[in-house]
């Protein structure tokens, strides 16, 4: 009602109304005098939008700063693997995963060794099959900026993304429990390939895709890698176990 009543003194003042001495109820009257032969229109141009909206009965809309997002499925992948959600969204690319391609890239200009390449790669979720993707990028020492884009598309696509279940539980591992469930996993994997016949019985994940994920997936976490597995031999246990499955 204050603030009503102090349009009603502002209005009048501006039509060059004498409001001294004069009581509420007059100033009132007044006001809706003018509003009358003004066609409701007196004062209004010292009022707000919001301010002219009320005295309409309208309800001032608030302005909310639209918040750009992702996919559902890449807005799913953030909470599977509970990535802070400060890294904002810019059309609907997550920041995080985009600077770290970014840094993947400027690694690769620079000639860092592969095996830390392939860590940066595992770092955003792909998997091996979309690691072997990426070395097929012509662009990948040339063009950045090319390079980014197809590095994008091979992030897109679910086939070339290391299950978030997966990262999210090797996550939650010790180092020491990554290399004890890595030497277990070798270890199946050598008996799967021997005496167990290539029986699934043998892996400890059950099928030999997601075995050999969850072995990528604590490799690339390691940063101190075991000496009795490499890089080369975890390439050659996929080609045997999953590619000639």
């Amino acid at each position: 009602m204050a603030n009503f009543i102090g349009l009603v003194y502002a209005t009048l003042k501006n039509e060059g109304v004498d409001t001294k001495g004069m009581s509420t109820d007059e100033a009132v009257k007044k006001y809706n005098e003018l509003q009358k032969k003004s066609g409701g229109k007196a004062g209004e141009k010292e009022g707000t939008p919001a301010e002219n909206k009320k005295m309409n009965g309208e309800s001032p809309k608030t302005e909310t700063k639209k918040e750009i997002k992702g996919t559902p499925a890449e807005e799913k992948r953030i909470k599977e693997l509970g990535i802070d959600e400060s890294e904002n969204w810019e059309d609907g690319v997550l920041t995080g995963d985009s600077a770290r391609f970014n840094k993947f890239l400027n690694m690769a200009q620079a000639d860092k060794p592969t095996g830390d390449l392939i860590d940066e790669l595992h770092k955003v979720g792909l998997n091996q099959k979309g690691i072997d993707e990426v070395w097929n990028i012509d662009e990948l020492y040339e063009n950045p900026q090319k390079a980014g884009s197809k590095l994008m598309s091979i992030f897109n696509k679910a086939e070339y993304r290391t299950d978030p279940k997966i990262q999210k539980q090797v996550n939650s591992w010790s180092d020491e429990m990554k290399y004890r469930m890595l030497s277990r996993m070798e270890s199946d994997v050598k008996y799967y390939l021997g005496p167990a016949g290539r029986s699934n019985k043998a892996l400890w994940a059950g099928n030999p895709e997601e075995h050999l994920e969850y072995m990528e997936e604590i490799y690339s976490q390691l940063k101190e890698k075991p000496e009795w597995l490499s890089e080369k031999t975890l390439r050659e246990y996929r080609k045997q176990v999953v590619d000639n499955h």
